[in-house]
């Protein structure tokens, strides 16, 4: 502690005095100066309302700069589209949207973010996620995860690539990761292998996996070129299925990437001897000088509806039509509601081409049959065992249960006809029927644990409704084929003639002797019960 003589006091105010007016220095006193020992108070005029110090000496409580702000919690939606092509299908045992919407919900309890999806015509999912921005980014991920088909693609990358893939402390891959959605897995420093695992969505594994080459190229000892080619010139570089490609490069000994549909970007990367290194640009530049100069470009209008027979499993479709006829086939983005398809091509092909692309699109065809919604379960079955019975060898049939009462068959003209004809024949078979009863007879109809209500369920293969919860309510309701149906409700009507015609009478009995009446677990009263053929029922002990 700093210890001041009295005598030294004068002293120190004076060079107080003199530190207002000029810079001080050090000295001998090691930075320990008056202003630092006894800081100056605050202008009285700067005080804030006056609060009572332990000492009972006034202190003072300061208010907020004026330039602070309100710290708010931010609310950001973020909207996304997962197309047909890329949703994970599971037809053997999920149907309808009560599974979309049971994973959605749970999404939602456990990241916090809010979450609406929708189905277009087209069979597009459309999410928004709303609440915080850490939440909308986890619940997006688990939604994509969930609904979106995951592509796994290995890279080999040169071992001694692998550091500058990562970055200092893992930065440039997580960076990677941030920009393209995917997940990249780097073997261990023990481990002896090359191979990078990228995982994801298909476009972002395609980003993400030419990221990594560029970077392993930029870093490779041999020649590294890039030539920018105007993006809608690429397919012709590729061909159909990259057949192209794979060609140049096996004749070339060089490594080209050129950036997938889903990445907007001109450049193309060469890598490898510089020798074939330039041969690979002068064709590649051929190919481009040519397109160019002899290509032409047709647009044609087909149906929305009809824009995923075009593309097929993963764009197959467009690439068989550049793979026959050379015709690069473009397509407008999913969430558009644009019809307009483009064709390029050089002129001779053109008309090949057109000819392709029409009989893509009618190759498929989809019908919507009318059925009541309680009927899907009894079509679909369990495990989707029935709805396989009806499609028998049709396998490239799609058959879609929506909530509007409706059967949505979709697969080749050739196919699609009969899977129709077994439906509609199914769909007669079923029946439901109605019965008024009074609901104080509930309970009795259906028994202990369900055991009278589940016997004549299982006996006759029919589904029953009873609504106990709603008091207004005094419908049973009978669903399944029409024999099963009929056996169904003329036991239920027998059931209900007894109880109707059975006689309720009260017997005033002391409490104390019920338990002697009742027995031990209940076989005297069940003597009773089953001697007389009634049912006797005690009062809680509550009474």
């Amino acid at each position: 502690m700093l210890e001041l003589q009295q005598q030294d006091i004068p002293k120190l105010k004076s060079e107080r005095t003199v530190s207002n007016n000029s810079v001080p220095e050090d000295g001998g006193n090691n930075g320990n100066s008056y202003d630092l020992v006894f800081p100056a108070l605050p202008d009285s005029k700067t005080l804030g309302p006056k609060s009572i110090g332990i000492n009972g000496q006034c202190g003072t409580v300061s208010a907020p700069p004026k330039t602070w702000s309100k710290v708010r919690t931010l609310t950001v939606n973020q909207v996304f589209t997962i197309s047909v092509q890329d949703r994970k299908s599971d037809n053997s045992e999920k149907f309808g949207e009560g599974e979309s919407k049971r994973i959605c919900s749970q999404i939602t309890r456990e990241t916090g973010a809010e979450i609406e999806i929708s189905t277009s015509k087209n069979m597009n999912l459309t999410f928004l996620v709303r609440g915080k921005e850490l939440d909308v980014i986890e619940a997006k991920r688990r939604i994509i995860a969930s609904f979106q088909t995951q592509a796994t693609s290995a890279v080999p990358v040169p071992k001694e690539h692998h550091c500058q893939v990562m970055g200092k402390q893992g930065a440039r891959r997580k960076e990677i990761e941030q920009r393209t959605g995917a997940r990249i897995q780097m073997p261990s420093i023990q481990d002896t292998s090359d191979i990078i695992n990228v995982t994801g969505t298909r476009d972002a594994v395609e980003k993400a996996v030419q990221e990594i080459r560029m970077i392993s190229d930029e870093l490779s000892k041999k020649a590294f070129e890039k030539i920018e080619i105007p993006k809608i010139f690429h397919p012709f570089i590729t061909g159909g299925h990259n057949e192209k490609l794979n060609n140049l490069m096996k004749e070339t000994g060089v490594k080209i990437h050129v950036p997938p549909p889903s990445v907007n970007r001109d450049e193309i990367t060469i890598a490898g001897d510089k020798e074939g290194v330039q041969m690979a640009i002068e064709k590649i530049k051929n190919i481009y000088a040519i397109m160019e100069k002899e290509s032409a470009t047709v647009f044609v209008e087909i149906p929305k509806q009809k824009h995923k027979y075009l593309m097929a499993q993963k764009g197959s479709g467009i690439q068989d039509i550049l793979l026959e006829t050379n015709v690069s086939v473009e397509m407008p983005q999913q969430d558009s509601d644009k019809e307009t398809v483009t064709l390029r091509g050089l002129y001779k092909d053109l008309g090949t081409g057109l000819t392709k692309l029409y009989e893509k699109a009618n190759s498929m065809t989809a019908e919507t049959i009318e059925c009541p919604g309680w009927m899907h379960r009894f079509l679909i079955g369990k495990n989707g065992s029935n709805l396989r019975e009806l499609i028998e060898d049709n396998e490239k049939v799609h058959v879609e249960f929506s909530d509007d009462n409706k059967i949505i068959v979709e697969g080749p003209t050739n196919m699609i006809s009969k899977v129709i004809e077994s439906l509609k024949k199914a769909i007669e078979c079923y029946v439901s029927t109605e019965l008024v009863v009074d609901p104080k007879f509930f309970k009795h109809i259906i028994g202990k644990n369900g055991s009278n209500i589940n016997r004549v369920k299982n006996d006759n293969g029919v589904i029953i409704n009873i609504s106990e919860s709603d008091n207004n309510s005094n419908i049973i309701r009978i669903e399944g084929r029409k024999d099963g149906v009929e056996l169904a409700k003329s036991e239920l009507e027998e059931m209900i003639y007894k109880l109707e015609n059975e006689v309720e009478k009260e017997i005033s009995i002391d409490q104390r002797h019920h338990r002697a009446i009742i027995g031990v677990k209940g076989e005297k009263v069940r003597e009773l019960q089953e001697t007389f053929n009634v049912q006797i029922t005690f009062p809680s002990s509550g009474y």
